[in-house]
């Protein structure tokens, strides 16, 4: 179901009647209902307007339902690795339930100013639970430092917790420092941004996404050689999931990319394409095997071998491009260029900084 705000049409009648009555019905049977409050999809690291359909539904749900009082709000903050990419992480932070029940006093005496505050409390406990940066410049800023900082940060400050928790943390760290300077000594982050930039763009020019630290070199070499054995002795696997799984792939992209410009929307694009293309393209596949090869165990097994061989060329082409990135890394630091002398000092200044 969608609520329809009233920005979709100023001046116009807008009927959620439909949408509230299905709400109540939910909520009367003990369901759970799953609300998107900002109502848009963006990659942005931030939180955008919440709509007031969650409280109002959820005010108006606890006044006239008996099971009302009982009614919670569970905010949830979603946390991206990286939202255009398929198979990248997220982390679902989950908060404190939010007790309806005692505002509804407050709201029958004033409706809508207790909607907005019920609101505005919601959007309190989302901004805690997600990375929230107020620009996509002071955004990328700190997608920067976390490249060049976070991992020694990391090590300066241990928290007991998993990866993704400590990821998350430090990340909220990062941004309250940057905040912190913004206020206090705007001129000396200007200068900090600029020497990042100049730092990033070299990176850029040279296909590197990032410099390893001291630590993660002394254990470069082994591991690059290890992938790069694997990878050699696993490539009549990759080129079986890449020849049975490269259309089923490469059709979703190639729609979305005529499709839309927008990060936004090719996710959502590519998955439902795919829900077709793969099927499809799986069965066509399989007609031809049977027609020439007609034994059911032997289809039984290509069929499951199918999805698994794609998760696998897709994985060892993720894994190739890492590898590659770690050889142009060895020749630069190997050769002992001014380049690689250059960048060094630049990323421990930026360290030190």
């Amino acid at each position: 179901l969608r609520i329809h705000p009233r920005e979709d049409g100023p001046g116009l009648p807008v009927d959620n009647e439909p949408a509230s009555k299905a709400t109540y019905q939910a909520l009367a049977a003990h369901k759970t209902l799953l609300i998107f409050p900002e109502g848009t999809s963006f990659n942005e690291r931030r939180l955008r307007k919440l709509k007031t359909g969650t409280a109002r539904m959820a005010l108006g749900a606890v006044a006239h339902l008996p099971e009302g009082p009982d009614l919670q709000i569970l905010p949830v903050g979603l946390n991206y690795s990286d939202p255009a990419r398929f198979r990248s992480d997220v982390f679902v932070n989950v908060g404190k339930p939010i007790a309806v029940a005692p505002y509804l006093a407050r709201y029958q005496q004033d409706e809508k100013g207790t909607v907005n505050e019920l609101t505005d409390h919601i959007r309190q406990q989302l901004e805690k639970l997600i990375v929230v940066t107020p620009s996509d410049d002071e955004d990328m800023l700190i997608r920067q430092i976390e490249q060049v900082y976070k991992e020694q940060l990391a090590a300066q400050t241990p928290i007991d917790a998993p990866r993704h928790v400590r990821d998350f943390l430090l990340t909220r760290a990062i941004m309250k420092g940057l905040a912190h300077f913004l206020e206090t000594q705007p001129v000396r982050v200007e200068h900090f941004r600029d020497k990042m930039l100049t730092y990033t763009r070299q990176l850029q020019e040279l296909d590197l996404q990032r410099l390893p630290t001291v630590e993660e070199n002394n254990v470069l070499f082994r591991q690059t050689l290890a992938r790069s054995l694997m990878l050699t002795l696993t490539i009549p696997l990759y080129l079986y999931g890449l020849m049975n799984n490269y259309l089923a792939y490469i059709i979703p992209s190639k729609v979305a990319d005529a499709l839309t410009e927008e990060q936004e929307f090719r996710a959502p694009i590519m998955l439902s394409v795919g829900i077709f293309s793969f099927p499809l393209l799986y069965a066509l596949q399989a007609s031809i095997l049977w027609h020439y090869w007609p034994n059911t165990l032997y289809l039984l097994l290509y069929l499951i071998s199918l999805p698994l061989s794609g998760f696998f060329a897709l994985r060892y082409w993720n894994t190739l491009l890492r590898v590659r990135e770690h050889w142009l890394l060895l020749r630069l630091f190997q050769s002992n260029s001014p380049v690689a002398e250059s960048l060094k000092k630049q990323r421990q200044e930026l360290i030190q900084e």
